[in-house]
């Protein structure tokens, strides 16, 4: 007797539907077809392609959160991904070692990639997605799913265009991605915007200006209005806080205790966006000059 498929066959059928509509850059598609025809580079090419693979789950888990299709719709896609990952990296790293052989300089990169992945499998499986089960508020359970998805989404883009750049090395990532550049220009306006804040609250905090806080505030204000979005989802409530406490500080005590927590937590925000793969190559320690809020 012929068994009806379950509604995980189903799911299952479904996720694998549409992942394999993900197209791959052309570029990058153009890459895996060159070396596929040769022999000695045919693990390359199924690296890619997984790579590739690995980035259309990414996409899909993308959608569910933003779709607010939380845990449920979200973890099989998530544990897919895990199971998928463990086997491309023991991949990875038996091609490395065979190219130490005969290509070094590969050999390194793909011992670079295979660590990359690998740590941020680990860390959004072993402590990002623990407890998710316990949580009850959807922000919360929202916020770390938004989370887990950007630490893989960074690393195995970042790793596949620097594979690709083994044997293209004028590939961009602006080519092989159509958000690469929207990405790294969020980001910049980002770093710059944080950058000019953090400047701004290192004054406040030294000088005490009357003045200078009300701009920090207006400051604070237009960014949450403005640029706020751009930050992780978790992130948000943490910026708002800070505005409130601002407003409600009474004493010079009190606004110092507010800006000493203020000024800490930009420079760890500072630090997130600053790892983002769309900065990777980007020089930021020149994109804002020191004193350039504080005389505005």
């Amino acid at each position: 007797m012929r068994l009806s498929p379950s509604p995980a066959d189903h799911a299952e059928t479904s996720l694998q539907s549409t992942v394999q509509q993900s197209s791959l850059p052309a570029p990058l598609a153009a890459l895996i077809a060159q070396l596929s025809a040769q022999a000695q580079h045919e693990p390359m090419a199924r690296i890619l392609a997984d790579l590739g693979r690995m980035l259309g789950y990414l996409r899909l888990i993308e959608h569910k959160v933003r779709q607010d299709r939380l845990l449920v719709a979200t973890m099989s896609v998530f544990l897919r991904l895990q199971a998928e990952t463990s086997t491309l990296i023991a991949f990875i790293e038996r091609e490395a070692h065979r190219q130490l052989r005969t290509d070094e300089v590969l050999a390194g990169v793909l011992n670079g990639v295979s660590y990359a992945i690998a740590h941020e499998v680990r860390r959004v499986f072993e402590v990002e997605l623990i407890g998710l089960d316990e949580l009850r508020n959807t922000s919360s359970i929202r916020a770390r799913l938004e989370h887990a998805y950007g630490l893989l989404h960074n690393a195995i883009q970042q790793s596949l265009i620097v594979l690709a750049q083994v044997f293209e090395p004028t590939l961009t990532g602006e080519e092989l991605f159509a958000d690469f550049a929207r990405r790294r220009q969020h980001s910049l306006k980002l770093y710059r915007e944080l950058d000019q804040l953090l400047q701004l609250a290192h004054h406040v905090e030294a000088t005490g200006d009357g003045r200078a806080v009300s701009l920090l505030l207006a400051r604070l204000t237009l960014f949450r209005d403005e640029s706020m979005c751009h930050l992780m989802y978790r992130d948000w409530n943490e910026y708002e806080s800070f505005i409130a406490e601002m407003r409600a500080a009474q004493s010079r005590f009190e606004l110092v205790t507010v800006l000493n927590s203020l000024t800490c937590y930009l420079e760890t925000l500072l630090s997130q966006v600053r790892m983002r793969s769309a900065l990777t190559d980007c020089n930021l320690d020149v994109l804002v000059p020191a004193d350039q809020t504080v005389n505005q």
